[in-house]
């Protein structure tokens, strides 16, 4: 599908000077025109890069942690202070529930 660019209609324009006023109108022929040419450019991107229905779509994941040593040694050091902080929490609420802890 090839977009008829040229269809759209010229740009008026007042000499050289192209910040005049007069100059920057756009009638509502034109704005059509530029609107039609947009959705024409959207339907023709889809049509080429839109996976067929025909064919299963490919999905990819891949684990940040499984390829990267710098993140994976991160990930298990987050993990392992996790895991120390619930076991500290545990025991602290443990110590804290004994009868001889109370006035503390």
């Amino acid at each position: 599908m090839d977009l008829r660019v040229n269809e759209l209609p010229a740009d008026g324009g007042a000499g050289t000077f192209d910040t005049v006023g007069s100059s920057l109108f756009m009638s509502s022929d034109q704005f059509e025109q530029y609107l039609a040419l947009g959705r024409q450019a959207l339907d023709e991107h889809f049509a080429r890069f839109v996976v067929p229905t025909t064919e299963k779509p490919r999905l990819m994941h891949v684990e940040a942690e499984e390829k990267n040593v710098r993140i994976a040694k991160s990930f298990a050091d987050r993990v392992d202070a996790h895991e120390r902080y619930e076991k500290w929490t545990a025991a602290l609420e443990a110590a804290a529930q004994k009868p001889e802890n109370a006035d503390i």
